[in-house]
């Protein structure tokens, strides 16, 4: 079929109308062609087909960017090839001119043959009418069936490439994705590789599920999906969990025919990452449910009892220590050494509490050991650098005792209490030995403790 004519006429430019079909969305800028045909004329003729809802008018079938350039270069009329064509022929002719002239859009191109393929034509047909492989007809046709007329119409003004296109047109059976990727493509470079990641990943784990859902089907095992962390049906209990995201499926596979093979019943659940199954619970798993809850119970109470215990004596331990400072901090022949050892001990080196604060337990202990004649307590609400103040000002009389009593009030409370972690027991061994430097007896329940064999909850069975 020839798209060239002899017959060639003026005709006034004003009954020439763009094709509707022109697979070219943008013609560009015409400004520079319209300057050229200002000064030298239109050099070459269009070529126009019968306007069939115009009498008399005509349609563009080849020079779209010379029609508007002449428009600009205020022509009147302009020499026109008139062609006998029928829809599909024109179409034909626009996109061979348009691919031979100036490249097409992806966008473009797959819009103009999905146009033909709607008239008619075979995709090796129209890919021998216009010169170029069944492949490239059918990777168009492909894009141009898969995405919505919206989403080409969003990602033509992104400009994408073939494989792009063909990328997200491979995603027309998850629409949620494909909208998501058209959207990041629009955005930017970056984003569309970032979302194409997830969408494979998306992609991937909605196969696998449906691989899991048919496994599960054909050996009859019920199956529900649900958001967030799934509760344990009634009348079920857990039998086996599966981390759905990194397992692969031959293994799952493997998974449910072993569990068939040992429960029955079973139902499945995937909520998040995890798989789980399911059976009927069983009179005598109850009993033995119940049996272990007891047993856990009883577990349980008797570490209370233990950290209570613990707790009794180290109040005891604390106590005696305190009633030793109360009766001794004033007879000591060098306070200062007081001081610096329980520095030592607590490993400050050159700083010190004097300036850090008082706390409300602090507080307690420094009164306990000084038995410093207070009016009335301090309120709890003070805050630590206002409680030292007060404390300080208290005790100006005697400033080394009061120094003294600071700093083992700061150790007593860092130790808290006899601790096996980190070195909190050794630290706690150098503080007896403090003590004892300065006449301090050690009882034989804190000489245990202090190497782990004190038992509290025994001796306190035996005091009573």
């Amino acid at each position: 079929m020839s798209y060239h004519s002899d017959h060639i006429v003026d005709i006034d430019i004003s009954r020439l109308h763009p094709h509707p079909a022109n697979p070219r969305h943008d013609l560009g800028d015409t400004s520079e062609l319209a300057a050229s045909i200002r000064l030298n004329g239109l050099l070459s003729p269009i070529s126009v087909v019968a306007d069939p809802e115009h009498e008399g008018d005509y349609r563009i079938i080849a020079g779209h960017r010379r029609h508007k350039a002449s428009i600009d270069a205020g022509l009147a009329s302009l020499p026109c090839m008139i062609l006998t064509l029928d829809e599909r022929e024109q179409r034909e002719a626009m996109l061979t001119e348009n691919t031979q002239r100036e490249q097409l859009t992806v966008i473009e191109e797959a819009q103009a043959i999905q146009g033909l393929l709607d008239l008619g034509a075979t995709q090796a047909d129209t890919a021998a009418k216009l010169g170029r492989s069944t492949t490239w007809v059918g990777q168009r046709a492909k894009i141009a069936k898969n995405l919505p007329a919206d989403a080409q119409a969003h990602l033509d003004t992104a400009q994408p490439t073939l494989d792009q296109c063909m990328t997200i047109a491979g995603y027309a059976d998850m629409p949620d994705l494909q909208a998501r990727l058209i959207t990041a493509l629009a955005t930017s470079e970056n984003e569309y590789r970032s979302m194409l990641s997830t969408a494979k990943w998306e992609r991937k784990r909605a196969e696998k599920i449906t691989a899991v859902k048919d496994t599960l089907a054909d050996r009859h095992i019920p199956f529900s999906e649900r958001d967030g962390i799934a509760a344990t049906p009634d009348g079920r209990h857990l039998v086996n969990q599966i981390y759905f995201e990194s397992t692969p499926l031959d293994k799952i596979v493997e998974d449910i025919d072993f569990l068939i093979a040992h429960h029955a019943d079973l139902t499945a659940c995937l909520h998040g990452c995890w798989l789980d199954f399911y059976e009927p619970e069983s009179p005598d798993r109850q009993e033995r449910e119940a049996e272990q809850e007891v047993e856990r119970e009883r577990e349980r109470k008797q570490r209370r009892a233990l950290f209570e215990a613990w707790d009794r004596f180290y109040e005891r331990a604390q106590h005696l220590r305190l009633d030793w400072w109360h009766a001794h901090l004033y007879q000591l022949s060098d306070k200062r050494k007081a001081l610096l050892l329980a520095h030592q001990v607590i490993d400050l080196e050159h700083e010190t509490y004097y300036y850090c604060g008082v706390s409300e337990g602090m507080q307690r202990i420094i009164e306990h050991i000084t038995g410093l004649p207070f009016d009335q307590p301090l309120d709890a609400e003070l805050d630590d650098e206002t409680r030292l103040a007060i404390l300080e000002a208290r005790a100006e009389d005697d400033p080394l005792t009061w120094a003294a009593s600071c700093a083992i009030a700061n150790l007593e409370t860092l130790l808290g209490r006899f601790k096996t972690e980190c070195d909190g027991m050794q630290r706690l061994r150098a503080y007896y030995k403090l003590l004892e430097s300065f006449g301090y007896e050690t009882t034989r329940d804190e000489q245990l403790a202090l190497y782990g064999n004190y038992d509290p909850l025994k001796t306190e069975g035996q005091e009573s």
